[in-house]
């Protein structure tokens, strides 16, 4: 009984392997593995870069305490900052959606 159990499954294994083979060899292993956890790799289309300053207000609060401030409606997130502060702020990382940024003193 355990050896037709075993055959039974490797039958049903042996067409879903086919399959993921095929898979990785059209788009490749590389693509499905990988993670840069919201980061653009066809191009930045944020309207900040990386080490860029800015004078803003913060406008709203986030869940973990930072100030949410906007640039041309894009999102970024000053840790340390409270709402209502005028602060200058360096863009620390961009992704595709939102920016993080800390206060320049």
């Amino acid at each position: 009984m355990e050896n037709s159990r075993n055959k039974l499954l490797y039958k049903l294994k042996k067409p879903i392997l086919h399959w993921l083979i095929l898979i990785f060899s059209i788009i490749g292993s590389d693509s499905l593995f990988k993670n840069d956890y919201g980061r653009d790799n066809r191009g930045n289309s944020a309207p900040v870069n990386e080490g860029e300053e800015y004078d803003v207000k913060i406008e709203d609060k986030g869940r973990d305490g930072d100030g949410i401030t906007k640039i041309e409606g894009f999102v970024i997130f000053v840790s340390g900052a409270k709402v209502g502060d005028e602060v200058k702020i360096r863009i620390t990382s961009t992704r595709r959606n939102f920016a993080f940024a800390e206060i320049v003193e």
